[in-house]
C-alpha cells in the first residue's frame, strides 16, 4: 500500500508526528527511496518532536521542524478556516498544523506528502474502544467510525492541506490493507489485558521496522 501511494512523477515526503503510525509509513517508504524529507509540527512541547527525531534519526532521513509561532497562526487562521468552513476550535486546530507542514512542504518542492491517519480507526488506537464490552461492540463502533472518515479528518487533512498546494496520500486507509484488517481477530488488535492494548498488531510490525 505504501508503495503504490508513493508518486513517481513528483517530489513527495512524509508528515511525521513521532507516533507508531506514521514513524511506520517512514519506515516502510525507506525501502522504495532512500532519502525524502520528513515533517514535525512544533508548537512548543518536547514530546512529539523528541519522537520524531528519534525516528528520523534512527531510519537517516532529513527532519525538517515546522515551528509555530503567534505570527504564522495570525496568518494562516483565514486561510484555514476558509478552507474547512469550518469554527470549531478543534478542528481548526487540526487543520492548522496540517496546513502549516503542508505549506513548508510547498516550500520545499513537495507535491505529495504520506500520512499515518486512519491507523487508530483501522488498528483500534482510541481510548473509547477499550471501555466496551464485548468485540463484536469494538468492531462496531470501529466501522461506523472509518466509514465517517471521509466527514471527519479526512475532510479537515484534505482542505487544510490543498490550501498549500499540497496532496496528502493515506496508505492505511488503502482498500487492501482496511479488508484486511477487518479479517484480523479483535483481540489482535484491542485487548485491555494486555498492558499494550491498543493497536497490537500494528505495533508488533511496526518492531520489525523500528
Amino acid at each position: 500500500a505504501v508503495k503504490s501511494h508513493i508518486p513517481l512523477e513528483v517530489n513527495w515526503g512524509c508528515a511525521l508526528s513521532g507516533g507508531v503510525d506514521s514513524s511506520l509509513v517512514c519506515a516502510l517508504s525507506k525501502k522504495f527511496k532512500q532519502s525524502f524529507n520528513c515533517y514535525v509540527l512544533d508548537s512548543g512541547g518536547e514530546e512529539d518532536y523528541n519522537a520524531a527525531e528519534l525516528v528520523a534519526s534512527h531510519l537517516e532521513l532529513p527532519l525538517k521542524t515546522v515551528k509555530v509561532t503567534k505570527q504564522k497562526v495570525k496568518d494562516a487562521l483565514p486561510i484555514v478556516v476558509e478552507a474547512l468552513a469550518s469554527y470549531n476550535s478543534q478542528t481548526f486546530l487540526g487543520g492548522l498544523g496540517t496546513y502549516l507542514i503542508s505549506q513548508q512542504a510547498q516550500r520545499d518542492g513537495l507535491k505529495v506528502l504520506l500520512s499515518g491517519e486512519g491507523a487508530d480507526e483501522i488498528f483500534g488506537g482510541y481510548e473509547r474502544y477499550k471501555k466496551l464490552q464485548s468485540n463484536v461492540e469494538i468492531e462496531h463502533m470501529m466501522t461506523n467510525d472509518q466509514n465517517k472518515l471521509w466527514l471527519s479528518h479526512n475532510s479537515r487533512v484534505d482542505h487544510a492541506s490543498m490550501a498549500a498546494s499540497i496532496e496528502i496520500r493515506v496508505p492505511f486507509q488503502d482498500l487492501n490493507v482496511l479488508g484486511n484488517a477487518r479479517e484480523i481477530p479483535t483481540k489482535a488488535k484491542v485487548n485491555k489485558s494486555l498492558q499494550i492494548s491498543d493497536k497490537i498488531c500494528l505495533r508488533e510490525i511496526a518492531a520489525k521496522y523500528l
